[in-house]
């Protein structure tokens, strides 16, 4: 054992996040995000076919637009 403790990072300082993240973050339920990941412009993608991993400055971004577009 090299005695290294694993660096715990905050979900909101994070550059990507994983769907529990994302629901966490957003109010919702992680089958929820996984609906969400195969909208178009939902800005998340899954390299190789592993775990989605969801930019999270750009997911601000997403939601912003979202909110943005109800209010019409």
């Amino acid at each position: 054992m090299s005695g290294k403790k694993a660096v715990e990072v905050p979900p909101w300082e994070k550059l990507a996040l994983n769907v529990p993240e994302a629901a966490a973050l957003l109010g919702l339920s992680e089958a929820a995000v996984y609906n969400l990941v195969h909208t178009e412009g939902f800005p998340a993608i899954q390299p190789g076919g592993g775990k989605w991993i969801i930019n999270r400055a750009r997911l601000q971004d997403w939601l912003d637009k979202q909110l943005l577009g109800a209010e019409i």
